[in-house]
């Protein structure tokens, strides 16, 4: 069975990774060595203002001490628990692939703990746990002695603020064969909007326009639906695209975007509109999953 709910998790490896779930596996989280055996699941009730935290002990243990192993900030309620280079392996090094089987399978949202699978690999074998709460969670090793035995996640309480966190979303797109890619930020606190970001293409793109022309040229004597290169004289297409959320224009985590979001379909004959409904398609997804 690829999905059930457990109250048991086998670890056959030297190490498993803890990370957030935005709504699938993502990059940036603590990778944790223990040694391989059968650990005891168990879920806590949840802390006031921010979450359940949750443990790992190895069948037959007691913990009798703990060490610190990092923190996780859970953007999604969920935390994913898995071999992360048996399970790249699986997918071919693809993190994309990853994120968008794992998104696909935890699907909808767990309010429990399950194991997902994507074949009977005994070795293939993730967690995913319900926290109910966005918050920093603790990850600490539980020790019996000098041995590591498991591991207790913890929510950490946040600090009282009235401040409102703002959230943003930024997209890079690396043309061929020009170094530096082209980015937009967009501010969560406002919608979308096309014009803005061909406007702040076409304000990026200027001093290349310029050199095309032969003469100083104004944002509006540029027309967004006709091809790039007529404008900008190194455009030989679009490479990849890449988006990132940023809290606070601070802390940047990368978002997995699936195949339909390809930078292949976009050739030399790409106009500043097409580029830009792109994005803002882009943008409308990220908000969206996220």
């Amino acid at each position: 069975m690829s999905k059930q709910e457990v109250d048991e998790f086998e670890i056959n490896s030297e190490s498993v990774f803890l990370c957030d779930m935005r709504p699938g596996f993502t990059e940036d989280g603590v990778e944790c060595t223990l040694p391989s055996g059968k650990y005891c699941v168990s879920v806590a009730e949840p802390a006031e203002h921010s979450g359940r935290g949750f443990s790992l002990v190895l069948r037959g243990e007691s913990p009798d001490g703990r060490l610190n192993a990092g923190s996780v900030d859970v953007d999604g309620a969920r935390m994913g628990i898995f071999n992360r280079k048996a399970f790249l392996d699986h997918f071919g090094g693809e993190f994309e692939d990853l994120f968008e089987w794992s998104d696909s399978e935890a699907c909808p949202p767990t309010d429990g703990v399950i194991e997902i699978s994507p074949d009977d690999n005994a070795r293939l074998r993730a967690l995913v746990v319900g926290v109910r709460c966005d918050s920093r969670y603790q990850v600490e090793y539980l020790k019996s002695g000098s041995k590591k035995v498991g591991l207790a996640v913890t929510p950490v309480r946040p600090e009282i603020t009235t401040e409102k966190v703002r959230r943003f979303t930024r997209v890079d797109v690396k043309f061929v064969g020009i170094g530096e890619p082209w980015y937009y930020m967009d501010d969560w606190n406002y919608e979308p909007d096309l014009d803005d970001v061909m406007e702040s293409l076409i304000l990026d793109q200027l001093l290349d326009c310029e050199s095309v022309t032969g003469r100083e040229i104004q944002p509006e004597d540029v027309s967004p639906d006709v091809p790039l290169r007529q404008y900008v004289s190194r455009f030989r297409g679009v490479k990849r695209i890449s988006a990132f959320i940023e809290v606070d224009q601070d802390r940047a985590k990368r978002i997995p975007l699936p195949d339909s979001f390809g930078a292949k379909e976009f050739s030399v004959e790409t106009t500043f509109r097409e580029l830009g409904h792109f994005v803002v398609s882009v943008l409308r997804y990220v908000r969206k999953r996220n």
